[in-house]
């Protein structure tokens, strides 16, 4: 599976959160969006759309009526030409912080994220356990906290996106499973907060090759 791009929006005091990804080429491509919302009452993700086409959700987790996190995808065979559009995330109502991430590969499995698992309290850490299925899948995991605190990743999480707006932080890391089987993920932070977490796991798929088998010209038989 080949890492693709990363790309992020993020808003504040309306319903919707748009930003653009630029998609590059490449066989069994697809699209993941981790989008999230703090405000008064609950809230969830009624739209997210790539170059006006829609994409599935998967996975949701809330803190009460403050924090809302979703994870939705997109796969190949809707997928545009390698370029640069937009993505649009439409909520059910008006938040005071709206972030969206979106990941992209190519060489990926062709179908929902292999696990997922997503927790949601009032704490100053968090970790979930999610059980790949496939070797070298690979875990992404994003926490919105209701507060201004600087995130610490537990070990071996790389962070590929992370900010602050708005009186809330959120931070989205990855990580390479080389061997399938129950892995904790998790983050903290410095005082207890509000927060949401969700994190899906995506299989790689069967690799582009351009070479194909060959058959040899046969041989005379020896002898006759």
């Amino acid at each position: 599976m080949i890492y693709d791009a990363v790309g992020h929006g993020e808003s504040n005091g309306t319903s919707t959160v748009t930003w653009n990804h630029t998609i590059g080429s490449g066989n069994n491509r697809r699209l993941d969006v981790l989008a999230s919302i703090s405000a008064g009452s609950a809230r969830t993700v009624t739209a997210v759309t790539y170059n006006g086409v829609a994409l599935t959700h998967y996975v949701a987790a809330d803190a009460g009526t403050v924090q809302h996190i979703e994870a939705w995808y997109l796969l190949e065979a809707s997928m545009p030409a390698a370029g640069t559009y937009v993505i649009s995330v439409s909520f059910s109502g008006t938040g005071s912080g709206l972030f969206g991430d979106s990941i992209s590969h190519s060489d990926a499995y062709q179908g929902a994220p292999e696990a997922e698992a997503s927790n949601a309290a009032y704490s100053s850490s968090h970790t979930l356990s999610v059980t790949t299925i496939t070797d070298g899948a690979v875990i992404y995991e994003k926490v919105h906290i209701d507060n201004t605190v600087t995130i610490t990743a537990d070990d071996g999480q790389t962070q590929i996106a992370q900010g602050q707006f708005n009186g809330d932080t959120y931070q989205t890391t990855k990580l390479t499973v080389a061997t399938a089987g129950a892995t904790p993920v998790g983050q903290s932070w410095v005082s207890n907060s509000s927060y949401a977490a969700a994190a899906i796991a995506i299989a790689p798929g069967p690799a582009s090759s351009s070479t194909k088998n060959t058959l040899r010209p046969m041989q005379p038989l020896r002898g006759l």
